[in-house]
């Protein structure tokens, strides 16, 4: 299914190519020598990008570094945490290697308060509204996980904080970014979540305790059409 996200993404803080070259005119001033969030940043990109991402796009690593260092430097309060590395690599896929809209769509997400708050440690919102869905929703699953006390956000916190793009087929989690950018809506991502207890929902019921975090925890081979299905089932373009 095509997707026209950006045509539906709005740039509310109005930032253009001159507010992205006034912060990389500064990256690396002297004072910028021992910067904390630029060496975090360096150590993430052998681990963000594959052999295969380089093969395909050997200017991805430059540009995703650049990107992170100018995001980080204009990110005030936050910086850079681990994890924002993967969301920027997969934008920058999106926009076809275009640095500037990537730096634009980086920081307009940032200003979306569940994506802050899962960088600043603040997840009640969002799971209140996950635990909300998931009842009404999958409500055999929801009380199955319930009476087997399971701390779910154990492991959506690892989906979450990149945007599913960590440990998941990266088809996915831009399916999943296209639909949040057109819909404006993050209640996208629970019902990512949702669509994949969906395809497993059968596992997950013949499992008890602890041996449901640790099937939660390995799930990384989803099939793409088949989380497309499921997804789509929830939401609508």
């Amino acid at each position: 299914m095509s997707i026209n996200w950006e045509e539906k993404f709005e740039n509310k803080l109005g930032l253009n190519e001159s507010d992205y070259n006034k912060v990389l005119s500064t990256i690396n001033n002297e004072e910028n020598k021992d910067n904390y969030n630029f060496k975090c940043i360096s150590l993430d990109i052998p681990r963000t990008i594959s052999k295969e991402d380089r093969l395909k796009n050997p200017q991805l690593s430059s540009n995703l570094e650049e990107v992170l260092k100018v995001f980080s430097s204009s990110n005030d309060g936050l910086g850079y945490i681990s994890g924002m590395s993967f969301i920027t690599k997969m934008i920058i896929k999106l926009t076809d290697n275009n640095k500037i809209k990537t730096y634009i769509i980086l920081k307009n997400i940032f200003e979306n308060q569940n994506i802050k708050g899962f960088y600043n440690n603040n997840y009640k919102n969002v799971f209140e509204k996950y635990k909300l869905l998931f009842k009404e929703k999958m409500p055999l699953l929801f009380q199955h996980f319930e009476k087997n006390k399971i701390q779910s956000e154990l492991f959506i916190i690892i989906w979450l904080k990149s945007l599913f793009s960590f440990e998941f087929d990266e088809n996915i989690a831009e399916y999943i970014f296209k639909v949040f950018i057109y819909k404006n809506d993050f209640d996208i991502y629970i019902y990512a979540i949702l669509s994949i207890f969906m395809i497993y929902e059968n596992e997950l019921l013949s499992k008890k305790n602890d041996e449901i975090l640790i099937f939660c925890f390995s799930i990384k081979g989803v099939e793409v059409n088949k989380f497309i299905e499921k997804f789509n089932k929830y939401i609508k373009l």
